[in-house]
């Protein structure tokens, strides 16, 4: 799982096109992690440790 910085371009672009796109703001989505085997999208966020 990827934090949405840690995405490169191409794997942004790919994110921006999910179907969460249409129900979450640009901003909102920032705070999601992204599986970039399966695109998975994790909207809640869970404690971790970083």
């Amino acid at each position: 799982m990827k934090d949405w910085d840690d995405l490169d371009f191409e794997e942004k672009i790919i994110a921006e096109r999910l179907p969460a796109s249409a129900e979450f703001t640009r901003k909102e989505r920032k705070r999601h992690r992204f599986c970039v085997k399966c695109w998975f999208e994790e909207t809640q966020q869970k404690n971790r440790l970083t």
